[in-house]
């Protein structure tokens, strides 16, 4: 299914007006307001809100604390330069690189004239723990990078063919693009890791994607594939403010909704998909996916569809 999309060319007011409907409180200023112009479009795909904009000159301050705190923006820059300030930290992102960020602390956005991709992204999505992700807010993932010259493209054409690209399409797009924003950081995360807890964490949260298929993944497993004791295992995710099963649980539980969302596992049964992921008691599944998702599995499945 095609969405019919038009990119609207706005003024500074219904620019601003555009800001004012988000949950949060957005704040857009301009040197140039007779001039000012932005060709600006937004659609949901694959359940992840995705907006693009050719701008003139302005910059925009982010007030804190409003923010769903799960939520990530990933911030694609296109063409020209943006300047993000955090925390007194400042980064120029320029054509071809990429950042993470998001709204939990104030910061300003300094638009150059440019074109940028922005995508929001839960945190739990990212498979990166929420302390790295704090430290790994605002930095630039530089275009020299491997992992981010292969991004770019993909991204580029996603801004491009916003307006029309086929859902099941773009939704593969989308998921493709968070998976290599998330491998790029926790390669960022690695290089810039102070001590051995993060060193553990990042190769213990690896260790977990690659097994989670397996029912009998458990904690003294893992730990013994690190070479060190369940406790400081445990001690390792309490710093990070979650636990072994839970964080177990919640990649389970997010690749079941993707699959659910699929259409390629469409004839798969719901007990099935579940079992691809670990569960072998539906019941157990179902009453933990309606939980952290607010609605059934079956209903999920059915809805995604309806969409």
């Amino acid at each position: 299914m095609v969405r019919d999309i038009r990119r609207h060319r706005v003024r500074i007011d219904e620019y601003r007006e555009t800001f004012r409907r988000e949950p949060w409180p957005i704040i857009v200023h301009t040197k140039v307001p007779v001039t000012f112009s932005s060709a600006f479009a937004s659609r949901n795909l694959a359940g992840y809100p995705i907006s693009t904009a050719v701008s003139s000159p302005h910059w925009i301050d982010h007030e804190a604390g409003v923010e769903p705190r799960d939520l990530q923006l990933l911030h694609f820059q296109l063409a020209g330069e943006t300047v993000y300030t955090q925390n007194d930290r400042s980064v120029v992102l320029r054509p071809g690189d990429a950042s993470v960020y998001n709204f939990l602390s104030p910061s300003r956005t300094e638009n150059q004239g440019s074109d940028v991709l922005i995508l929001g992204v839960p945190s739990h999505r990212l498979g990166v723990p929420v302390n790295q992700l704090r430290d790994l807010s605002g930095i630039a993932l530089e275009r020299d990078r491997a992992l981010v010259q292969v991004l770019t493209p993909f991204a580029r054409q996603l801004s491009r063919s916003l307006d029309s690209i086929d859902d099941a399409v773009g939704k593969h797009l989308v998921l493709g693009i968070i998976d290599m924003v998330s491998a790029a950081l926790v390669e960022t995360a690695r290089e810039t890791e102070t001590n051995s807890g993060d060193a553990l964490l990042s190769s213990v949260l690896d260790y977990i994607d690659r097994h989670l298929h397996r029912p009998g993944l458990t904690v003294t497993e893992i730990a013994a594939a690190h070479f060190v004791s369940p406790r400081k295992l445990h001690v390792a995710f309490e710093t990070h403010e979650t636990t072994v099963a839970a964080w177990i649980r919640s990649r389970r539980l997010e690749n079941c909704r993707r699959d659910l969302a699929d259409s390629a596992f469409a004839e798969l049964k719901i007990a099935d998909v579940a079992a691809r992921w670990g569960y072998t008691d539906a019941a157990l599944f179902s009453r933990q996916f309606t939980h952290r998702f607010g609605v059934t599995p079956r209903a999920y499945r059915a809805g995604r569809g309806a969409a």
